[in-house]
């Protein structure tokens, strides 16, 4: 006889244990490593097998069966982290990739704590499944650090990146370089197929430029249609790099000149790419990135589809343009803008009609001309605002005027830029301004130059008919500039035709300019046409004119252009009596 009360407890406890462990997510295990370096697994539960997908008698009877399931690519840090904590006797904690016995991917994590008995090493923990974690991590990050619409990097991992390469070259002397890629035209995609259109375009221009970079440089999207190209292969001299980089971005500006298939519609793109060397000493991510900005700008300005070189001579002009870009949109908050009016009067010097002439008083540059902003505004996106300021104010001025006894009569023209006719927003805006000023649509002069007549007739014709249906005056500008022919101007229902200032300043001069004035005059008689003429700065020049017809004139010889509340004064009977203007045109003479 034996007394086994013992050991029906401790059957009775492992029982339970078995229970308890049974259901539990994690799989617990006992390992030793024994002295001669073979390994048994002393305890393994039910829940490993279900994290292995190997059966547990299995997993016992083959210790380094579970070895064979980590992915090639983590075994290293797998085993590095095995054999650091039996070499140290630390603990053992380890996150990695297993491929299950039924082919499925799991990231798991094992945990274990260490303890050494009779010269043997045993681990003590659990084996758990977390790739619901893992996933949700990855998601978290790719959120942080990723596009979600092309799935490459963002401007955050573009960031810490670019602090890598700059501490790489600091410290070896070496050079990187970055290019900046925007695409041209990318707004007009958007406006007139959608931005579902546009958006299908952004992830095949985000994959032709990862196959034209190798696989460890960095293709990043900073925003709507920006992206960052970072070559990691650093190059000793400089001038390698940059023959690195603009190779790349010639492979760059081919690739995305072939044709896009979009939906079954073909799309022809193209883009403009800013190139900046740099080495990394005294130079922040940020400033690079604003560098190869400007170089981009650059190109553009010399005619888009095309790449340019940062240029550090340029810096400062550059750098004086994106100030006054800032200052620009912030002119519109801050009231800065005006418009001022220039009279137009005729032959008996009674003023018919006003040019609006938009002007900036900046705080602290002064006035600001037209010709140093206006290009500005178009090249930059601030001319549909710009648009609408004056035509509000325009339409504003003209509401008063019509309120006014003195002034009712007085027509008004405004100056029309080629985006603002070709936007589709253009006459839904002028309609609604109508509407809102409560104006005579009769009393406005749209003036329009022949760059406009330069795209496509067919919209061009349909777009002034639309006008002209509104009751809206029509006036070609600048007429004798441009390369229109006459046959096509006399097919378009303008009004009158504005003589450029540059002819009327040198007919006193010139006889190729007197003889160009008076056939543009003659045309303008010839087709039912008024003719204004503008710059018109003494009586000799004014003399000329009115000899040959011309029905109104505009020039600092009557008026410069003037605040509204000045330009009103010149209406007060003493500011219109004939004997003062005489005696003025006297004094300028």
């Amino acid at each position: 006889m034996r007394d086994i009360t013992e050991t029906i407890k401790r059957i009775g406890l492992e029982e339970q244990f078995g229970k308890l462990t049974q259901r539990l997510p994690i799989g617990l295990f006992h390992f030793v490593r024994r002295g001669d370096g073979q390994s048994d697994i002393l305890y393994l539960s039910e829940g490993a097998s279900r994290v292995s997908g190997i059966p547990r008698e299995r997993q016992i009877a083959n210790p380094l069966a579970f070895h064979d399931l980590v992915l090639e690519e983590d075994r290293p840090r797998y085993f590095e982290s095995y054999l650091k904590s039996a070499e140290h006797q630390v603990p053992w904690d380890c996150e990695f990739r297993i491929r299950t016995g039924d082919g499925i991917e799991k990231w798991v994590r094992i945990n274990a704590s260490t303890e050494i008995s009779n010269g043997e090493m045993h681990w003590y923990g659990y084996i758990s499944d977390i790739s619901i974690r893992k996933r949700q991590e990855m998601e978290i990050e790719e959120l942080a650090y990723y596009d979600p619409l092309t799935k490459l990097p963002n401007r955050r991992m573009f960031l810490n990146r670019m602090s890598e390469v700059l501490a790489h070259c600091h410290g070896s002397g070496e050079h990187a370089s970055m290019l900046f890629i925007d695409l041209d035209n990318f707004k007009m995609l958007n406006d007139t197929q959608g931005h579902d259109m546009g958006d299908l375009l952004l992830v095949q221009v985000a994959d032709r430029l990862r196959r034209c970079v190798a696989p460890r440089d960095l293709v990043a999207r900073i925003g709507g249609d920006e992206f960052v190209v970072v070559l990691d292969e650093a190059e000793k001299d400089s001038a390698l790099a940059t023959v690195k980089a603009i190779s790349t971005g010639n492979r760059i500006l081919t690739e995305l000149s072939r044709s896009f298939d979009i939906s079954g519609r073909h799309h022809v793109a193209s883009a403009s790419i800013g190139v900046v060397v740099f080495d990394g000493a005294r130079q922040r991510a940020d400033e690079i990135m604003k560098r190869a900005d400007l170089a981009m700008y650059q190109a553009k300005a010399a005619g888009r589809n095309g790449l340019a070189l940062f240029d550090a001579a340029n810096m400062d002009r550059q750098s004086q343009r994106f100030e006054l870009l800032a200052d620009l949109r912030n002119a519109f908050v801050r009231h800065q803008l005006e418009l001022h009016y220039q009279p137009q009067v005729d032959f008996t010097g009674r003023v018919m009609a006003a040019e609006g002439l938009i002007r900036w008083n900046h705080p602290t540059r002064g006035q600001v001309r037209p010709d140093q902003f206006i290009a500005l505004a178009e090249q930059y996106g601030l001319n549909d605002d710009l648009t609408r300021f004056v035509f509000d104010a325009g339409f504003g001025a003209l509401a008063e005027w019509s309120a006014r006894p003195e002034l009712s009569h007085l027509r008004l023209s405004l100056n029309v830029s080629v985006q603002s006719f070709s936007n589709d927003d253009f006459l839904p805006m002028v309609r609604a301004l109508i509407q809102q000023h409560g104006i005579d649509p009769r009393m406005l002069t749209f003036e329009l130059t022949e760059h406009v007549m330069a795209k496509d007739h067919q919209h061009v014709r349909r777009r002034m008919a639309e006008i002209k249906e509104l009751g809206i005056r029509l006036s070609l500008d600048d007429f004798g500039t441009g390369y229109s022919s006459l046959a096509y101007l006399k097919q378009l229902p303008f009004d009158e035709v504005k003589i450029d200032g540059g002819f009327v300043a040198d007919i006193e001069n010139s006889e190729s300019d007197r003889a160009l004035v008076k056939t543009i005059l003659a045309i303008a008689r010839t087709l039912g046409l008024k003719s204004v003429a503008e710059h018109v700065e003494n009586v000799r020049q004014e003399a000329f004119l009115r000899a040959f017809g011309c029905d109104y004139l505009q020039g600092h010889l009557y008026s410069r252009a003037l605040p509204p509340l000045e330009f009103e004064k010149l209406f007060q009977p003493a500011a219109i009596d004939r004997e003062v203007v005489d005696e003025m045109k006297r004094k300028l003479a």
